[in-house]
């Protein structure tokens, strides 16, 4: 039976692509080499449903 390494990991709010915390953030994990990587639902941008209401006019900007 062979090993699997599976990270797991809830990025910080407002992560964007790129930047040092992104930078660091991938570092990391390379460094680490997981099998699998598993990450929180929507790690770049706003959390949409922090509003606590639908607003369908958001729904573009979160399938970008």
């Amino acid at each position: 039976m062979s090993e699997l390494k599976v990270a797991v990991a809830q990025w910080p709010d407002g992560l964007r692509p790129g930047g040092s915390t992104w930078k660091s953030i991938a570092a990391e994990v390379a460094a680490q080499a997981p099998d699998v990587l598993v990450t929180n639902e929507m790690p770049f941008g706003r959390w949409l449903a922090e509003a606590g209401r639908y607003d369908p006019e958001l729904i573009p900007a979160g399938l970008k």
